[in-house]
């Protein structure tokens, strides 16, 4: 099995990585757009903790879903 699974492990890293992604951009859009539900229905303040929280996770989720400086983006991202 491991050897059948190995020759697709750059495909499954990549569908994780945009998974994980697209995770962190929806949760960052819920915090600072209202989007998919939102927090009472209405944006937070971008000066609140929740604020600054969402823009993170929209800019970095977006760097883990194209791929750019993925790394460092999920190492901060998860701080």
């Amino acid at each position: 099995m491991e050897r059948f699974l190995a020759g697709y492990a750059a495909q499954a890293y990549a569908l994780l990585r945009i998974i994980i992604g697209l995770l962190f951009f929806c949760h960052g859009a819920q915090k600072v757009f209202a989007l998919l539900g939102g927090i009472g229905g209405a944006p937070v303040p971008l000066a609140s903790l929740f604020g600054v929280a969402g823009v993170l996770e929209l800019i970095l989720g977006a760097l883990v879903i194209v791929g750019w400086l993925a790394g460092y983006a999920t190492f901060l991202a998860s701080g």
